[in-house]
């Protein structure tokens, strides 16, 4: 009997892109003609409530094999046990090789992300083009650290909020409460590869670009999870550990609000627990998990 010449299909894989903190998804449905392609933003913040936009990965799952373009290396995030490594973003285009501009599928979970349309529906549409740009151009790089098209994966809302948050006007005034996802995730499946690819280049156009190699480290699982954040310094661990968030006044959201021309801060989070569940809020708190509720957000609405 002759031998067969059958070969095995290869086995899928799975790229996870998990993103939190201070990141605006754009136009996701691709519904939105004032906006550009399905794409995400990481906003820059000032100096009085520094975040850091950042790629990083978990070292005990992936490994960087390969770092190319001379920029600075990825470190480890402290308290992780030296698990988790990342590098800051600062006024780039991340893509994904291999995974062209697209529309993502947009599950029903992406709709537990807070909407800038019902929290303040004043703003709908309004953009400020530093942020938002038109059709095929960039954001400016003095107001946005990262920028991200999405190509054809799926689009989740996950790890909800402990507790329901209110949004309210400058006056108090609550306009909607609930709970909200913390983390937008961004799968590919099937991926037929053991490695990724991410290639980063700047929004003002200068050189170098810069190309990072990441390589699932066990075969068997095939799974590639990487993380996109834009967190204050002191929360990057808890939103990479998917720690719990701290009742107190998201006031950093407001960076979020930014992409409206408005001059308004525009509604901001507060959270509702009972009394004696929680340390006493902050007024001044916000801005990661440890700090408050801080994103992302869907300014679209759509």
């Amino acid at each position: 009997m002759p031998k067969s010449t059958d070969v095995e299909p290869p086995v899928p894989g799975e790229v996870e892109i998990v993103f939190s903190g201070l990141c605006s998804f754009l136009n996701l449905r691709n519904m939105n003609g004032t906006m550009p392609e399905p794409s995400v933003i990481l906003p820059r913040t000032p100096n009085e409530a520094p975040h850091v936009p950042y790629i990083a990965y978990d070292k005990r799952e992936v490994e960087l094999s390969q770092q190319t373009g001379g920029g600075a290396p990825f470190v480890y995030v402290e308290t992780t046990d030296n698990d988790f490594y990342y590098r800051a973003l600062d006024g780039v285009e991340v893509a994904i090789e291999d995974d062209p501009v697209g529309w993502p599928v947009v599950l029903p979970s992406y709709d537990l992300v807070s909407k800038k349309d019902d929290y303040w529906p004043y703003a709908k549409n309004q953009w400020d083009r530093r942020f938002v740009p038109s059709g095929s151009k960039r954001p400016d790089d003095r107001f946005v650290a990262a920028f991200m098209y999405l190509g054809g994966g799926s689009i989740s809302g996950e790890r909800m909020t402990d507790f329901p948050w209110e949004f309210r006007d400058d006056d108090g005034s609550p306009t909607v409460r609930g709970y909200y996802a913390q983390e937008v995730v961004y799968r590919i499946y099937p991926f037929f590869s053991d490695e990724l690819t991410i290639v980063v280049t700047r929004l003002d156009g200068q050189p170098p670009d810069e190309v990072f190699t990441f390589k699932c480290k066990r075969p068997s699982v095939r799974k590639i999870k990487l993380w996109i954040g834009n967190n204050d310094k002191t929360d990057i661990h808890r939103s990479l550990l998917r720690l719990s968030s701290q009742p107190r006044q998201a006031v950093h959201f407001e960076y979020l609000n930014d992409v409206a021309s408005v001059s308004a801060v525009g509604p901001l989070p507060v959270p509702l627990v009972p009394r004696g569940t929680f340390p006493t809020p902050s007024p001044t708190g916000g801005g990661g998990s440890d700090t408050g509720y801080c994103g992302p957000s869907n300014p679209d609405g759509g």
